[in-house]
Parts: structure tokens; C-alpha cells; sequence
């Protein structure tokens, strides 16, 4: 379908815990553009506007970035 994105992940999560995917999106008005404004993802470290808002608890259970 057109505007749909589909992301496959396979991991183990233990018993009785919890993980997080973290995923981002832009919405721009040209392919380049979002490429662009995208660019920013494209390491596996993020900077710290990109996680405002999100306790140090919860970054550590996010398997698919390296936030440590």
C-alpha cells in the first residue's frame, strides 16, 4: 500500500520483562527532502533531543538502538 511503512524485528524477550522498540518517523514533501531530514537516524547513537522525554529506565530496555 502507498504511505504504509512495515518493519519486521525478531528477538527473545525473557519472561515477565519488557522491551521497547524505538522508532522515528519524517514527514517531509519530497523523497530527498525526507532523506535529508532522515540523516539524523542513520547512527546507531542519538542524540539527546531526539530522547527528551524518554526516562533512562525505558532506554535501557530499547533493543533496536544503542543508547547506553
Amino acid at each position: 500500500r502507498e504511505g504504509c511503512v512495515t518493519v519486521r524485528f525478531r528477538l527473545k524477550v525473557p519472561a515477565r520483562s519488557t522491551r521497547y522498540l524505538l522508532l522515528f518517523t519524517e514527514i517531509g514533501n519530497s523523497n530527498e527532502h525526507n532523506i535529508q531530514m532522515a540523516r539524523k537516524f542513520n547512527k546507531r547513537t542519538l542524540n539527546r533531543k531526539v530522547l527528551a522525554g524518554i526516562s533512562k529506565g525505558a532506554r535501557s530496555k530499547i533493543v533496536n538502538w544503542d543508547l547506553t
